[in-house]
């Protein structure tokens, strides 16, 4: 028994290796991020780089590491999917997704990410990612943690002579709702030992989305819709008598709000006038804490809430803000990571590069304010980026030398090209704008 579980943690730790290997070379190499190129700059062959993909790795357990050695002050959990350009008929999951930047459903992948942000510090980190596939068949089966293969014992083929008829629930709509439901419930366990605070977007408005993650024991802060069917709870006098007590006051006209049933919150930003009040969401079957934003300069308003009837409409609203952190980890992967580079036809493979490379721009930024340091200054993965790369190759030339690794030379060079082609220059031993 004790050998088996020294080969487990010698295994874990082999991973784990590899793991932060890869991430020094998805944060050193320029250009496109694919297996050729990490056989280039690495020191593994391409099969090699192949092989340990397939593998697979806990990116949740390895990131909910780093983040308990971050500290943070008020993190809640983050959960947003974002379109992956990709072409090749062979590609598993390619489908059509909805592009935010686009602004139309595409045909290409799509990755659903949790994440932790804290809503003081605005610091986002990446926990887990998994790609959403979109399967063939027309069933659903509601029990999350069900293989393929146990599910597809339960299929039956509509069209076909004699079958029996499905019932509601089994009838599968091709809606990735259930993929991002299967990730969040089937990790709620660790997702909870972070944070209570499921933050998402308007997309949570439902209540087969919103049922699941309650019941797992998320508190959920959202967006509502500005035409959301939402009553009045009744706080006047009760009659006299037996019957049903009164509940419910009216319906809530958002187009003539009564503010006078709302309390008046104050709000940093002098053109923002933010009401609060618990009303009752009829198809959600249930309270919530709205927070009813208005901005006085173009008379525009938004309505969040929260499941949590105790929050503040200031700490919902915070909450909410604190989301949009998320979409910095996807353009920073994008832009500098590689996201959206890789070239392999194994579901496997595909969903270790995008964790490693949502991972790599976490581990950057938690290497940039450890400590509580530079904490009031802006984090760059450019910056990142070119002191990775020059450090890389300044390794390889030295390493190739005859002068010793350990010299004041080396080290003095080491420090100047760790800031060479910076968008911010060194001045006076102090990070400036150029």
């Amino acid at each position: 028994m004790k050998g088996m579980l020294a080969k487990k943690r010698e295994e874990s730790n082999r991973k784990e290796s590899f793991l932060e290997a890869t991430i020094k070379l998805f944060l050193s190499i320029m250009g496109r991020i694919n297996f050729l190129s990490l056989e280039r700059y690495g020191k593994l062959n391409e099969k090699s780089y192949r092989n340990n993909f397939e593998n697979g790795f806990d990116f949740l357990k390895y990131n909910k590491k780093m983040i308990k050695e971050r500290e943070l002050k008020n993190p809640i959990i983050v959960g947003d999917a974002s379109f992956i350009r990709k072409s090749g008929k062979k590609t598993p999951g390619l489908d059509i997704f909805w592009s935010g930047k686009d602004s139309l459903a595409k045909k290409g992948l799509e990755i659903h990410t949790l994440a932790v942000v804290d809503t003081k510090t605005k610091e986002a980190y990446h926990l887990q990612t998994q790609q959403t596939v979109l399967p063939t068949e027309i069933y659903y089966d509601k029990k999350f943690d069900l293989t393929k293969e146990e599910i597809g014992t339960k299929k039956k083929k509509i069209g076909k002579k004699n079958s029996e008829p499905l019932r509601r629930t089994e009838l599968y709509t091709k809606n990735p709702m259930y993929s991002y439901l299967k990730q969040i419930i089937l990790n709620s366990k660790e997702l909870l030992e972070i944070s209570k605070y499921f933050v998402y977007d308007a997309f949570a408005y439902k209540k087969d989305f919103l049922d699941p993650i309650i019941e797992a024991g998320f508190e959920v802060i959202s967006k509502a819709r500005k035409d959301a069917n939402l009553r009045y709870l009744y706080t006047g006098k009760q009659k006299e008598g037996r019957g049903r007590k009164k509940r419910y006051d009216g319906k809530i006209d958002w187009k003539i709000p009564e503010l006078n049933r709302f309390t008046k919150e104050e709000y940093m930003e002098k053109d923002v006038e933010v009401h609060s009040i618990i009303a009752n969401a009829q198809h959600l079957k249930r309270d919530l804490k709205l927070a009813y934003i208005i901005n006085k300069k173009t008379s525009k308003s938004i309505i969040l809430y929260s499941t949590d009837l105790k929050l503040s409409a200031q700490e919902i609203i915070e909450g909410y803000k604190a989301r949009f952190q998320i979409e910095f980890l996807f353009r920073d992967a994008k832009q500098f990571t590689g996201l959206e580079d890789c070239q392999s036809r194994s579901l496997e493979k595909l969903n270790y590069h995008f964790n490693t490379s949502l991972t790599a721009v976490s581990v950057a930024k938690f290497d940039f304010y450890q400590k509580g340091e530079n904490l009031d200054k802006p984090f760059s993965m450019h910056n990142i980026k070119v002191a990775n790369y020059n450090n890389l190759v300044a390794d390889f030339i030295f390493s190739n030398s005859e002068i010793p690794q350990s010299s004041n030379l080396i080290t003095k060079i080491h420090d100047q090209l760790s800031h060479f082609g910076h968008i911010y220059g060194i001045k006076d031993d102090k990070i400036c704008e150029l």
